[in-house]
C-alpha cells in the first residue's frame, strides 16, 4: 500500500485518477489479502478494473464478491470478435453480464475498424488497442492529442 501512497503523492494525481488492473488469478490465489488490499484502495478512491476477464477462472464470484469498477475483455476474443461467431458471443456474454452488474466494460486488444464497429453493436463501453493508438513515450502525448493524424 506505501508504493501505491507513494505513486499517489509524487504523482501528485487525484487518487480517483488512478486506475489498477488486476487479473482473476491474483484474487482467485488468496481471496481474503485481495478483499483487504482492494478495499483499501477502494478507500482511497483508486478504481480497480478486472483485467482479462474470460481468460482464468471467470468465476462470477469474483464480480459479486469484490469491488470492481470495470470489466476488461481479454483481447483473444476482441481481435476475433468480426470474423468468429463464438468469440462474437463471448464478447456479448461479457459485455451483458458486466452492464447488468452495472459495470462498464472495456474491450481490450482493438486492432482494426472492423472490430471496433462489432465491440460497439455489442455495446462495449470503451475500447483500446493499437487501432486508436500505440503506445506513446509521455512527452508525445499532448501533439498526438492535438493531431492523431500524425
Amino acid at each position: 500500500m506505501a508504493r501505491v501512497d507513494r505513486a499517489i503523492l509524487e504523482s501528485a494525481i487525484a487518487a480517483e485518477r488512478l486506475v489498477l488492473d488486476i487479473t482473476e488469478t491474483t484474487l482467485i490465489d488468496d481471496p481474503e489479502q485481495a478483499g483487504a488490499i482492494i478495499e483499501q484502495l477502494k478507500e482511497r478512491g483508486v478504481q480497480i478494473h478486472l483485467d482479462d476477464f474470460g481468460t482464468g477462472y471467470s468465476s462470477l464470484s469474483l464480480l459479486h464478491d469484490f469491488p470492481i469498477d470495470k470489466v476488461k475483455v481479454d483481447q483473444r476474443f476482441v481481435q476475433r470478435v468480426a470474423s468468429n461467431a463464438d468469440s462474437r458471443e463471448i464478447v456479448k456474454a461479457i459485455a451483458g453480464l458486466g452492464h447488468n452488474l452495472g459495470k462498464p466494460v472495456v474491450a481490450e486488444g482493438v486492432e482494426s475498424a472492423a472490430d471496433s464497429e462489432e465491440l460497439s453493436l455489442l455495446k462495449c463501453d470503451y475500447a483500446q488497442g493499437y487501432y486508436f493508438a500505440r503506445p506513446l513515450p509521455a512527452g508525445e502525448v499532448q501533439a498526438f492529442l492535438e493531431d492523431p493524424q500524425r
